[in-house]
């Protein structure tokens, strides 16, 4: 369980918490208070009432009212509740007692004084007191009733979360478990670098942060070897001479793709560079060399001869045709020979096949020797070849193409390889 785990799960805890809590204590809260004035109200109510009935007694006995205690006891138990434990008392203005109910109320009570008049003047009070204990009754199974409630919505809101957060945990690494699997197991070489810009806005480093295995043998050293080295350092030139387009990637966040050859040479990649987060440029390294190879093959096979590797008639024809061109664009001169060996096949069926190919690449070989850099030697098939000689001088002849020599000095240079002596 990571940290962000645990802080999103202490925060659900907190709000369950809080959430229950504030019912638990709002609801009982809410209904004591409204339960608490409605009886205070009704108390005003009945003490108004009661008052009213003293006045009433007043004015039909004015003088002898406050002796009529059994009359006064009547009246205030006519107002008691019976569900309800009520006390009725009413006081002098000395405060001394003169008519009660038979009531009598615990210490837990609600009172309301209300003053009776006789012609305008204060002559006494009634003091109407309500028990509180089936109000506290009822506030304490609400109480119970939100606690259940609370209980039920802690329940919720600390278990439904959690898993909900469990599966999206569970989820997020087995996605990341799948990424990492695909990360390690998928040939190409991936690497993730990092880049920091200082307070000039200049490169200051490129970094690779991140590499999968295929990557660390792609260049002959381990993960752990390859996380923290200098990128620019580790691939070479060719990835410096990108350095621009990559910083674009950086910038924009587009993708671009180029060729990288290793220093060494030999070894060839497609480089594909995005961005997927910022600061963050992501390389994947496709190894091309096998391919290099084989279109390096094929394209030996479609220029060059597969015995003597020469050029074959089709380079000929190419290279025939550029030096033409350039012989007419710098009024220049070119010159084409053809040369075949004599009594070739009667050398051919005597020592066989194999032994006359070995000629003709030894042949091919010595002939490659004589001609210059800028000339072409092909083989055209079988004995047959071909030499262009570009820019040849005005005596240029077909007897001294290969230099001052005579007939007998040529043939010993081109059956034997050494050089003749004497002039």
């Amino acid at each position: 369980m990571n940290q962000a785990e645990i802080s999103l799960q202490r925060f659900t805890l907190t709000v369950a918490w809080g959430i229950s809590l504030l019912i638990t204590i709002l609801i009982p809260a809410t209904y004591f208070f409204i339960s608490y004035q409605h009886l205070r109200s009704e108390l005003v109510v009945q003490s108004v009432l009661s008052a009213n009935d003293v006045t009433d007694l007043i004015k039909s006995n004015p003088a002898l009212w406050r002796y009529e205690e059994l009359r006064l006891s009547e009246m205030l138990e006519q107002r008691s509740k019976s569900s309800v434990a009520e006390s009725r008392i009413i006081y002098d203005t000395n405060s001394a007692v003169i008519a009660s109910n038979s009531s009598v109320i615990p210490a837990a009570h609600i009172s309301q004084m209300q003053d009776i008049y006789d012609s305008g003047v204060v002559v006494a009070s009634i003091e109407i007191s309500r028990t509180l204990e089936p109000l506290m009754f009822a506030t304490l199974l609400v109480v119970l009733c939100s606690a259940a409630i609370s209980a039920v919505i802690f329940f919720t809101l600390r278990t439904l979360p959690r898993r909900s957060i469990k599966k999206a945990y569970q989820a997020l690494r087995a996605k990341k478990e799948k990424y990492r699997s695909l990360h390690e197991t998928m040939k190409e070489g991936l690497a993730e670098h990092r880049v920091t810009f200082g307070d000039d806005g200049k490169l200051k480093s490129f970094v690779i942060i991140d590499a999968n295995s295929s990557c660390a043998n792609m260049f002959g050293c381990t993960r752990q070897e390859l996380i923290g080295r200098d990128s620019l350092a580790q691939f070479g030139t060719s990835f410096s001479e990108y350095l621009s387009e990559l910083l674009q990637v950086f910038e924009h966040g587009n993708s671009i793709t180029f060729e990288l050859a290793l220093p060494g040479g030999g070894t060839f990649y497609v480089v594909t560079a995005y961005s997927k987060s910022p600061g963050i440029i992501t390389t994947l390294f496709e190894d091309i060399t096998e391919r290099k190879k084989s279109e390096l093959k094929i394209k030996r096979m479609a220029y060059s001869d597969q015995l003597t590797t020469l050029p074959n008639r089709t380079l000929l024809i190419d290279r025939l045709n550029q030096a033409v061109a350039n012989a007419t664009q710098s009024c220049s001169t070119l010159a084409v020979f053809f040369l075949d060996l004599d009594r070739f096949k009667i050398f051919n069926d005597t020592m066989g096949r194999a032994t006359g190919d070995q000629l003709l690449v030894e042949v091919g070989r010595r002939l490659q020797r004589q001609i210059r850099c800028s000339d072409t030697l092909a083989r055209l098939g079988g004995d047959e070849f071909c030499f262009v000689a570009t820019n040849p001088s005005k005596e240029c002849r077909a007897g001294n193409v290969f230099g001052q020599r005579s007939r007998a000095q040529r043939v010993q240079l081109l059956f034997t390889g050494n050089e003749p002596e004497g002039p």
